[in-house]
């Protein structure tokens, strides 16, 4: 192989250039300012904006705050910038122009946000264009839009949080972002009292961690997610799980979305339904575990005036552990819907001693080429069957499970139904088509 030298003057010439450049060219350094808002002092800004013009988007940058501040903030391209309440002060910045959005950051990385207030805007605030940022004890309030915004694939790291009281959600996530909530198993996010949906999904990731999650009081659901991935864990938590409560729905899965839940999650009084899962596919895991509080580590589902679970459209809902689905369905509610599950075109899977009781309805029911698989359950105390199938739905039962003390069946089925499996221990059955051991379906009904 021939080398190729360069010649001793080239050599030279070049080792000159490198070590001028080396010499000449200053490394990125940190700035650190202060923040005294409205009007500045020495040493200090008098906005957050005017902070954000002096310094080198390239650099790792620290501005503390303090006072109220009353302006809408924008910054781009930045990396490695923290936003901080000054030490003792509890910083507000209040939009200035009602329309626009009070703290916005476009293609912007490493950015932290800690111990601020954003209201008053359309908008609290946006991460847009890739940002990414991690959140932490601060509050997002009062905008006549959402809380707190992300899209275009940004991602969020959110602590220790609170947004509440805006006009429309609390918070969106959408096209191909990522957000992930409470990562430490001391921590709260609570997202209260806002107009429309607490927390809306759509197409992108969203986790919550190992600390609490407490959606309350929102006008929608508390939480939407459509299509995308959720993932909820509440078993490590110091505080007594996740609580989605009194709002206008409880949590709707939809358009081919997939979820899983662990642990403490409990889904209560939020208006006619608990969950809604529409195409999408859910898996509910729990256990005989306890919190640090003795709360046990299982889904809850309880009061709602029409249904705990309803699943239709191809949904698929696996519950496994000792889940409780009770108190759900009203007198006055439709008679086709009530109860304690509902899945209509779609499948059901339960074990692991799920609790389906004392609901106003059947505790299950199954609808329109639906399937059901029941092991090691209990369904009791149901006002109406305990499970009713219905055009051309099947049933599968596999000991050892209790059905008993539900209102006027154990199971009931149309003429058109198939129910199978370990059925000899089961009373109160009204059904026409029972595969038996021995040779097909026959009808007739099975007394007790």
């Amino acid at each position: 192989m021939k080398l190729l030298l360069l010649p001793y003057r080239t050599c030279l010439f070049i080792a000159c250039v490198v070590v001028y450049l080396t010499v000449t060219i200053p490394a990125g350094r940190a700035a650190n300012v202060n923040v005294a808002c409205p009007g500045g002092g020495p040493g200090a800004f008098p906005s957050i904006s005017a902070a954000l013009n002096s310094l080198n988007p390239n650099d790792s940058n620290t501005i503390s705050v303090s006072g109220a501040c009353v302006e809408n903030v924008f910054f781009a391209n930045f990396e490695r910038l923290l936003i901080i309440a000054a030490p003792g002060q509890s910083p507000t910045i209040t939009a200035a122009d009602p329309n626009g959005i009070v703290l916005q950051m476009f293609q912007s990385t490493g950015v932290t946000l800690i111990g601020l207030t954003f209201q008053g805007g359309s908008t609290g605030v946006l991460l847009n264009q890739g940002s990414n940022a991690t959140i932490s004890n601060c509050t997002f309030q009062g905008n006549s839009g959402d809380g707190l915004d992300m899209q275009m694939a940004s991602t969020l790291v959110l602590e220790n949080s609170t947004i509440q009281n805006n006009q429309g959600n609390g918070m969106s996530i959408g096209a191909g972002s990522n957000a992930t909530m409470s990562t430490n198993p001391n921590e709260r996010i609570r997202v209260l009292h806002n107009g429309g949906d607490g927390i809306d999904v759509d197409g992108s990731y969203f986790q919550v961690n190992f600390g609490v999650l407490d959606v309350e009081n929102n006008g929608g659901a508390a939480l939407v997610q459509s299509g995308g991935r959720l993932v909820v864990f509440a078993d490590q938590s110091t505080g007594g799980g996740n609580l989605f409560q009194g709002n206008g729905e409880g949590i709707d899965i939809f358009n081919a979305a997939s979820a899983h839940f662990f642990g403490r999650n409990v889904i209560r009084n939020n208006g006619d339904v608990g969950m809604q899962i529409l195409g999408s596919s859910v898996r509910i895991d729990g256990n005989n575990g306890t919190l640090a509080d003795g709360s046990l580590q299982i889904m809850v589902v309880q009061g709602h005036n029409t249904v705990g679970i309803n699943a239709v459209r191809s949904a698929e809902l696996t519950m496994h552990g000792p889940h409780q689905i009770q108190g759900n369905g009203s007198v006055g509610a439709d008679p086709s819907l009530r109860g304690g599950i509902r899945v209509n075109r779609s499948s059901l899977t339960l074990n692991g001693t799920v609790q389906v009781n004392n609901n106003i309805g059947p505790g299950i029911r199954a609808d329109q080429n639906s399937s059901t698989s029941v092991t090691n359950v209990t369904i009791s105390g149901n006002s109406e069957e305990g499970l009713h199938f219905d055009r051309q739905s099947v049933g599968g039962f596999f000991a050892p499970f209790t059905i008993s003390g539900n209102g006027t069946a154990s199971i009931s089925c149309d003429t058109t139904s198939l129910i199978f499996g370990e059925l000899s221990g089961v009373g109160g059955m009204n059904c026409q088509r029972i595969e038996r051991l021995a040779g097909p379906p026959r009808p007739g009904r099975v007394n007790p």
